[in-house]
């Protein structure tokens, strides 16, 4: 690749970035550089096919400067730039931006000065409304394919958290985004939820790392009190898809995992006021009064016009060695 480096970076304490950039970096054959020893730790553990260095934070813009050419990260320019290129660096790696999902948020205006942009799909790219002399790269399912390349290695890790005694009970996977700024999620709801979830189901619960770092007190509460043979309490799991696949449905907000639950055939339930998503059509909304009836109740959507919407949001055949050059030959 003309001799020029790249590596995908994850600085400070971004947990949910694992599970979108390590599978890049792993089809890239390019190195993921993490600043905090607790992610790098998960990485080895969750991701041990992909090549990481834990670099400490003082040594990290010169490390990055002289180093690499190119940077992927899933913090947008003007955050990396403010944090680890003073103006005293002269010499910069180019700067490119991969989503940490695909949520329903309208987040994605602290992307207006991008150069360098992944995109799951045509949905993205129409989003993000980039300009003209923006580079896009199309990933497609790119996570996907590396959880089925992965998939007997995360059956087995995955036994030691998951419920393996009840296979004949219908489970659903709960993961709410963080309480942020459009009050997607709020610790009132999903107590709510757990509490009075029907017995005869199992709910695999596994909350943002956002929502950790901020509410310890109150999660640890929730395990005390809701911690029941059919509620289950995922902690310091990036993984997505492996759990995904185990389930009935899934339960969220303005998530993005509401995306991959779709890509995987399985059912929507939100738990959410915001009635206006795109993914709304494709699910139902959860009502506190009667959920049993809504998770047995069918969704009503054709499955022709699933497959329609899913390949709207995800690049259908995308070559990743392919995408690889593309890349290089952008630095």
């Amino acid at each position: 690749m003309s001799g020029k480096k790249l590596a995908c970076l994850i600085y400070g304490q971004e947990m949910h970035y694992i599970d979108h950039l390590a599978p890049l970096a792993y089809f890239f054959k390019i190195p993921l550089i993490t600043s905090d020893v607790d992610v790098e730790s998960t990485l080895k553990e969750f991701y041990p096919e992909v090549t990481s260095y834990w670099i400490d934070p003082l040594r990290l813009p010169a490390y990055l400067s002289k180093g690499y050419d190119g940077i992927i990260s899933c913090m947008p320019k003007s955050y990396v730039d403010s944090l680890l290129f003073p103006s005293s660096i002269k010499k910069r790696p180019i700067f490119f931006f991969c989503p940490h999902g695909n949520s329903d948020k309208k987040n994605l205006r602290l992307l207006a000065q991008e150069t360098h942009v992944f995109v799951y799909g045509e949905q993205m790219r129409t989003r993000l409304k980039g300009g003209k002399k923006t580079f896009l790269f199309f990933l497609g399912d790119y996570r996907r394919q590396y959880y089925q390349e992965q998939k007997l290695f995360y059956r087995k890790i995955l036994s030691r958290f998951l419920p393996q005694n009840r296979k004949q009970t219908p489970s659903f996977f709960y993961a709410p985004t963080w309480e942020d700024y459009e009050n997607n999620f709020s610790l009132e709801r999903g107590e709510k939820l757990i509490a009075s979830f029907p017995k005869n189901y199992d709910l695999l619960v596994k909350v943002h790392p956002n929502t950790y770092l901020k509410e310890e007190l109150t999660l640890l509460r929730w395990k005390y009190f809701y911690a029941k043979p059919n509620i289950y309490f995922l902690e310091n799991i990036p993984v997505v898809y492996p759990i995904l696949e185990k389930v009935d449905g899934y339960i969220g907000d303005g998530s993005s995992i509401g995306y991959d639950a779709l890509l995987l055939k399985k059912s929507l339930f939100f738990f959410t006021k915001k009635r206006k998503r795109a993914l709304f059509p494709y699910g139902k909304m959860l009502s506190m009064q009667r959920i049993k009836e809504d998770l047995d109740a069918k969704d009503g959507v054709s499955s022709e016009k699933k497959r329609a919407f899913v390949d709207h949001v995800f690049q259908k055949n995308v070559c990743l060695k392919s995408l690889k050059k593309e890349v290089y030959l952008s630095l």
